[in-house]
C-alpha cells in the first residue's frame, strides 16, 4: 500500500498474530482481539479502540499533541473492571471476568497520552486518573456518564442510582430508558443531565 493510500485507511482490524498499527488523521476504527500484544498507536483525529474481551494483552500509545478525544470499548461491565501501575509512567486497564488487559503506555507523561475515556459494555462512560494522586485516592476507572439500557435491568424491577456514593460521584449525565424495569436517580452537585425518557422510571 503507497503512502498515500495509507493516508486514507479509517477501518483496522488485527490478525492473531502480534500486530503493530498506527492510526493516521483520520478518525480511525481499531478492532482487537487476539495477539499477545498488540500494539496500537494513536495519532490525530478522533480515534475509537475496540478491544474484545479475547484480546490478552493491547499496548495503547495515544499520543496527540492536539488532544481530540478518543474512545476506548471494552466488552466487560464496569464492576469487573480495575486499574493497576505497571511503571513510572504507564498504566493497566484490567477485567476479572476476562482475559483482557490493556496497558496505557506513558500515560503519565503529560496531557498529550491522556486525551481518551473507556465506555463499559454496561453502558458507563470512564475516564482514566490523570494524575498518580489521582490513581491513588480511587484505585480505579471514574464513571462520568451512564446509559442505562435493558441490559441493566437484570432481575431488579426497581433500581435506584445514587450520584452521590461511589463509584458514581463523578457522574453528570444519566441516559435511562428501559422499558421492564423503573430507574429513580439521586442526583448530586454537578448539574446533572438526567434524562429517563417517557418510560414509567422516577427522578428524586
Amino acid at each position: 500500500m503507497s503512502e498515500r493510500d495509507a493516508a486514507r485507511v479509517v477501518t483496522i482490524t488485527d490478525s492473531t498474530h502480534s500486530d503493530h498499527s498506527s492510526a493516521n488523521n483520520q478518525d480511525n476504527f481499531l478492532s482487537y482481539s487476539g495477539g499477545d500484544p498488540d500494539h496500537l498507536e494513536g495519532r490525530g483525529g478522533q480515534d475509537v479502540y475496540v478491544i474484545q474481551n479475547g484480546c490478552s494483552k493491547a499496548h495503547i500509545s495515544n499520543i496527540d499533541p492536539f488532544e481530540k478525544l478518543d474512545r476506548v470499548l471494552v466488552k466487560s461491565d464496569y464492576k469487573s473492571l480495575g486499574v493497576e501501575l505497571v511503571s513510572q509512567d504507564s498504566l493497566v486497564i484490567l477485567s476479572n471476568e476476562a482475559a483482557m488487559k490493556i496497558e496505557l503506555l506513558d500515560w503519565f507523561v503529560n496531557s498529550t497520552y491522556q486525551h481518551l475515556v473507556v465506555e463499559t459494555a454496561d453502558g458507563i462512560t470512564c475516564t482514566v486518573p490523570t494524575s498518580k494522586d489521582e490513581f491513588m485516592k480511587n484505585m480505579n476507572l471514574l464513571p462520568f456518564e451512564m446509559r442505562f439500557t435493558e441490559q441493566s435491568c437484570k432481575d431488579e424491577f426497581h433500581t435506584t442510582l445514587n450520584l452521590n456514593k461511589k463509584p458514581l460521584k463523578n457522574v453528570h449525565k444519566v441516559v435511562a430508558r428501559p422499558k421492564s424495569c423503573i430507574v429513580s436517580v439521586i442526583g448530586n452537585a454537578l448539574g446533572n443531565h438526567i434524562d429517563l425518557g417517557s418510560t414509567s422510571a422516577a427522578k428524586r
